[in-house]
């Protein structure tokens, strides 16, 4: 029989919970980094309740259970604990109102829901499945488009949070990054329509080329990227390698994907630098992203282009170090980038850095066409157009800042059909038109004023230009873009520049130049 507790949060029930129903007992949680991480999070978003449901079971669990606890000669058990988060306050007696069809005690408990823990049976890492409300935007702007909506049932009342689930690495079935891959794909998995894998699985499809050090299972020696490629591989995707030292380049593309829906895998190494101490290199770690600070300040040069998506000052990652949604704040002045939410050999955070090296991204295998190329394309003509308004003979004010999206056809037509501000007879033309499945978005912007957008086909292949139109918004400044499109001067500059993609975005615009 499922049992119900209900108790005030506060981190020492929540300590208390995770002691109870992990296979250690007591003086478990005061060894975790975990659950002062936790306890911020869960006064961030006014956690006031905690509903704990025993026994739970957990599929993700039971998969590796089968695959690897059975077999053990000491007793672990099969069943887990689930605990659910409210910012209501209550006791036993709304979850008995609710229960009797009590309307307003079922309505606090759905309009308060924060989410749930799954509490593993372990000696060690017992923080499984876990599913919780996002940071709110109070005093900044965050976007976490990864997230999706996920249903729970208890007593029979359906509760939902919209997340992206969680769980801490499990050294015994899952090697190091084997928690971010899991979180990458319960979103790509509904996204594309692929199985979501247990930890034990993708452990196995990693290994299934390329051997880990030693055993498959128990796996603690951590997993290259090549490992992890093959992970992606396994459920019908595709890996896209991307060099995420330089930062800007790191930041445009994870910006790019995560507003697709599409969590990114970011790999480097972490360090510890406390002030008066020797720096600590502490190896190699992986996270998985899945939501950024929407940038506010003036837009970051990268390849000489103004693009606005570097100007962001944090990242949210799924970190099974720290927990969900954990900080990564972008400083530029320090020796690494990006500052973590790690504890540190003091037990202090603010000391501990990751250094970005490869972001790997899981895509469809449709989506041929690699974000470097829409950036190969926007800088020549970034370039081009930047020439002719340092001659005066395009009238604009400021350089143009660039903002680069992958989009689905469906998603971007809703988009354009709510967006009245398109040169008339462009938005009826581009929502009759046939557009392929997945598209490159790139907005120009100048002086506060969005001048137009460039399609790119995503599904083109490699060799082609990939520009198929554009969307008009000023159109004092595509009409004079168009001018210059149609001058030999622009023709002499494509053949320099050899861009395919360069001459199809001017040719829409000189084919253009009478309808502006």
């Amino acid at each position: 029989m499922t049992t119900y507790e209900v108790e005030d949060y506060s981190v020492s029930n929540l300590g208390a919970r995770l002691n109870r129903h992990s296979h250690q007992g007591d003086g478990y949680s005061e060894a975790k980094s975990h659950l002062s991480y936790f306890d911020e999070y869960f006064s961030s978003v006014g956690a006031k309740t905690i509903l704990t449901e025993h026994p739970y079971t957990d599929r993700d669990y039971l998969e590796d259970y089968a695959a690897y606890y059975a077999r053990c000669h000491a007793e672990y058990g099969r069943r887990c604990a689930r605990l659910h988060f409210f910012s209501s306050g209550f006791d036993t007696t709304l979850i008995s109102k609710a229960i009797e069809g009590d309307a307003a005690a079922v309505d606090t408990l759905k309009t308060s829901y924060l989410g749930f823990v799954v509490v593993k049976p372990l000696p060690s890492t017992v923080i499984g499945r876990t599913c919780l409300v996002t940071y709110g935007n109070v005093g900044r702007n965050r976007a976490f488009p990864t997230t999706r909506p996920y249903t729970v049932h208890i007593f029979g009342i359906e509760l939902t949070v919209q997340s992206l689930p969680f769980q801490e690495q499990d050294t015994d079935v899952a090697a190091c990054a084997t928690s971010a891959l899991w979180s990458v794909f319960n979103a790509t998995g509904h996204l594309f329509q692929h199985h979501i894998p247990s930890p034990a699985e993708i452990t196995k499809a990693a290994a299934s080329s390329q051997r880990l050090v030693n055993r498959t299972l128990p796996a603690g020696d951590g997993l290259t990227a090549e490992q992890m490629a093959d992970a992606i591989r396994s459920v019908g995707l595709e890996p896209l390698y991307i060099n995420a030292k330089n930062l800007g380049l790191l930041l445009i593309s994870a910006s790019a994907y995560l507003r697709a829906k599409i969590p990114c895998l970011l790999m480097g190494a972490i360090f510890e630098c406390i002030l008066g101490t020797p720096e600590r290199r502490l190896g190699h770690h992986a996270i998985a992203l899945a939501g950024f600070g929407v940038p506010k300040g003036p837009p970051v040069s990268y390849d000489a282009t103004l693009f606005s998506a570097p100007s962001t000052t944090r990242i949210y990652a799924h970190d099974d170090q720290v927990g969900p949604f954990s900080r990564l704040q972008i400083d530029r002045t320090k020796p690494y980038p990006l500052l973590t939410s790690w504890i540190d050999r003091n037990k202090n955070r603010g000391n501990v850095f990751f250094e970005p090296e490869i972001l790997l991204v899981p895509l469809y295998h449709k989506i041929r066409v690699p974000i470097t190329s829409v950036i190969s394309t926007i800088a020549a003509l970034d370039r081009w157009l930047e020439t002719a308004r340092n001659a005066n003979v395009l009238s604009l004010a400021d350089q143009i800042e660039w903002d680069i999206v992958l989009t689905e056809n469906s998603d971007f037509k809703s988009d354009v059909y709510r967006d009245t501000t398109i040169i008339s007879g462009f938005r009826k033309a581009i929502l009759e038109d046939d557009l392929p499945r997945y598209l490159w978005r790139v907005s120009a912007m100048s002086g506060g004023q969005r001048l137009f957008d460039l399609l790119f086909d995503a599904t083109d292949l490699l060799q082609g230009g990939h520009i198929t139109r554009g969307l008009p918004y000023s159109r004092a400044a595509c009409l004079s873009i168009a001018v210059l499109a149609k001058n030999p001067a622009a023709q002499s500059y494509i053949k320099l520049t050899g861009n395919r993609g360069l001459e199809m975005a001017l040719r829409w615009f000189a084919n253009n130049a009478l309808v502006f």
